[in-house]
C-alpha cells in the first residue's frame, strides 16, 4: 500500500498487508514516500482514530526490507517500492539493447550488497555520469538531478560490495 489517501481515502482505521513476508515498514507524513521515513517494527495492527505513528499523521508507506539477491537492486516505476518492478544485477553497457528505460519512481538498494550505481548518458559507460550511493530510495525525487539522469541513462555501472567488506561510514 503506497498512498493511504488514494488507495483508501479519508480516515484510515487499520493497516494490514496481504504479504505476510513484509514485517517492517517505513511511514511517511508526505505523499509518495517523500521526506524522512519513520521506521516501524510491524508490532501493531490497528489504530482507532486517524492513522498516525509517533503522533505524526501517516500519508504513505513502504516496506522497510525487501528480499533481494546479493549484488542486485530493484527499480520500481512508482514511488514507495510500488508499480512495475525490474531487478538489475550487473552493469549494463547498452540499455537500449535490453529494451529497458529507467523512469522516476523508487530504487531498492541494499547497503550490504551495493556500494554505488552510476548512470551514464552514453552507451558503454560514456558521456555525463550521475552516481548515487547505496541507499534505498522510496522516491527518486529525493535526490536532485536523479530523475533527469534516469531518463537520460543509456548505460549503468553497478559497484558491488564484496562479502564481509565493511560499509563505508562516509556514505
Amino acid at each position: 500500500m503506497s498512498n493511504f489517501n488514494s488507495k483508501i481515502g479519508g480516515k484510515v482505521s487499520s493497516f494490514n498487508t496481504n504479504n505476510s513476508s513484509i514485517k517492517l515498514f517505513n511511514f511517511f507524513t508526505q505523499p509518495d514516500c517523500k521526506g524522512q521515513p519513520m521506521w516501524n517494527p510491524g508490532t501493531f495492527e490497528c489504530d482507532k482514530e486517524d492513522y498516525a505513528y509517533r503522533n505524526n499523521p501517516i500519508i504513505s508507506s513502504s516496506p522497510h526490507v525487501i528480499s533481494i539477491l546479493p549484488g542486485c537492486f530493484y527499480h520500481f516505476d512508482s514511488p514507495c517500492y510500488s508499480g512495475k518492478k525490474t531487478i538489475i544485477c550487473n552493469s549494463i553497457d547498452n540499455l537500449e539493447e535490453s529494451n529497458f528505460n529507467f523512469t522516476p519512481g523508487s530504487l531498492y538498494i541494499r547497503t550490504q550488497f551495493i556500494k554505488s550505481i552510476i548512470f551514464f548518458e552514453g552507451v558503454k559507460f560514456t558521456g555525463k555520469g550521475f552516481g548515487i550511493k547505496n541507499i534505498p530510495l522510496t522516491n527518486t525525487d529525493e535526490i536532485a538531478g536523479l530523475n533527469e539522469a534516469l531518463l537520460k541513462a543509456k548505460s549503468l555501472v553497478v559497484i558491488v560490495r564484496k562479502i564481509n567488506e565493511p560499509v563505508d561510514p562516509d556514505w
